[in-house]
């Protein structure tokens, strides 16, 4: 449970206070309670909104209730330009959907769809068996071609809008969160 000094307005615990007294305090201590220790219950509140939101450790009083306090910020422009190529790599490995088939497009299986569509292209009939969705699934070696051009297609895209956002001039008011490929 979080409580309140009343006095320094500082964010506490009740186990805090216990070890800061030798009275009984009950285990669900009442704000009556609590006020004889010149403390108070923390009501909760959500946080505002903002880029960087962090709980301030001192607490306001609003209409005789104690609420945490937040810093909230907006991010800075490097902060911000940071943020693009881990938004990207989120959407790299959203994977994709080819033929009905739900396709990984992490580095891995993009490797390995590089390495099937290779020999696909030395070899026409050749054919793999591809897991999908935990299933093997046998494609012929067009449609092996049709998955690694779908994925190369959609990670080309991830790096594309990357770049659209990296060579904004104030990307800050972007959302970062749109305009990926699905």
């Amino acid at each position: 449970m979080q409580i309140v000094n009343i006095e320094t307005l500082a964010i506490t615990t009740l186990a805090q206070l216990r070890k800061t007294t030798t009275a009984n305090i009950p285990r669900t201590p009442t704000a009556a309670h609590l006020a004889k220790f010149n403390h108070a219950p923390l009501v909760h509140r959500d946080p505002p909104a903002g880029d960087k939101v962090t709980r301030l450790s001192v607490a306001e009083k609003v209409d005789g209730q104690y609420y945490p306090t937040f810093l909230a910020e907006a991010f800075t422009l490097d902060e911000k330009r940071a943020l693009i190529p881990a938004r990207r790599d989120l959407a790299i490995y959203a994977g994709i959907t080819v033929n009905n088939l739900p396709i990984y497009t992490d580095e891995i299986t993009q490797g390995r769809l590089a390495g099937a569509a290779l020999q696909a292209v030395i070899d026409d009939t050749y054919t793999v068996r591809w897991k999908v969705s935990g299933q093997p699934v046998t494609l012929t070696a067009q449609e092996i071609i049709g998955v690694a051009t779908a994925v190369r297609a959609h990670v080309q895209a991830c790096f594309d809008r990357e770049a659209e956002l990296m060579l904004m001039e104030d990307p800050s008011n972007a959302d970062i969160d749109t305009g990926w490929p699905a």
